[in-house]
């Protein structure tokens, strides 16, 4: 009986640690030591905000390097030219419940010492340019199955 008390007491605290490791903060998403921030690039997303941008993004990988889990949506990177892939929210009441779609790789450059925000925009495509693309556990990045792209989310960068 007390290790059942002892685990619902337990339990809000756990749980509150695990839900603050999710979205909030910065990831540091080049090698070696940390940086001072006149020599790095932020690049700011978040699923239920868009800046301003179009709707909100999930960034999916940089640099053909699919993020973790539990990435934080300030992303410390090098100043210079990235590929990024990312996709749109597509819940149209503004959380994050995971509808996303448009999965799509683009360039951006990023400068050092600038704060960059990012949004975008679903653009549909024709049925011809449809296309299927792995789709993978977030937590072990194993592939589960293929999805069907049928539309791109167009990337909007502002600082």
């Amino acid at each position: 009986m007390k290790k059942l008390k002892a685990l619902i007491l337990m339990a809000p605290v756990a749980l509150t640690g695990c839900a603050s490791m999710l979205g909030h903060g910065v990831t540091q998403v080049y090698g070696g030591p940390v940086k001072p921030a006149n020599e790095i690039a932020v690049l700011e997303s978040h699923p239920s905000n868009g800046f301003g941008l179009g709707s909100g993004v999930y960034i999916e990988e940089i640099d053909g390097k699919p993020l973790s889990f539990f990435a934080k949506t300030q992303l410390q990177l090098l100043p210079g030219t990235h590929q990024i892939t990312a996709e749109c929210n597509t819940d149209t009441k503004g959380t994050m419940s995971g509808k996303s779609g448009g999965l799509y790789t683009t360039s951006i450059t990023l400068e050092a010492g600038k704060h960059y925000f990012i949004g975008g925009n679903l653009k549909h495509l024709p049925r011809m340019d449809w296309k299927q693309v792995p789709s993978y556990n977030p937590l072990t990045k194993d592939v589960m199955g293929y999805d069907t792209i049928t539309s791109e989310c167009r990337l909007n960068l502002g600082v």
